[in-house]
């Protein structure tokens, strides 16, 4: 993800989100990841800067991030 911040318009400054209900950190593990993948794969459209992010990131990367925000 860019270091600009580029996703903070979305996502808050600690990419944390703004819901103020979260799931176990297992299960949103598993559902950043499936989203990410649904970007990769054009299942899923968000219209942002995410898509073109999303597109150069390895498996190893999807992973990794999905666990990263999971864990804010």
């Amino acid at each position: 993800m860019p270091q600009d911040g580029a996703g903070a318009s979305c996502h808050g400054d600690t990419f944390a989100g703004t819901r103020q209900l979260r799931a176990s950190p297992a299960s949103e593990k598993n559902n950043l990841a499936k989203a990410l993948h649904d970007y990769k794969s054009n299942l899923r459209v968000g219209g942002g800067v995410a898509d073109a992010e999303v597109l150069s990131l390895s498996e190893e990367e999807i992973t990794a991030l999905a666990h990263y925000l999971a864990h804010l």
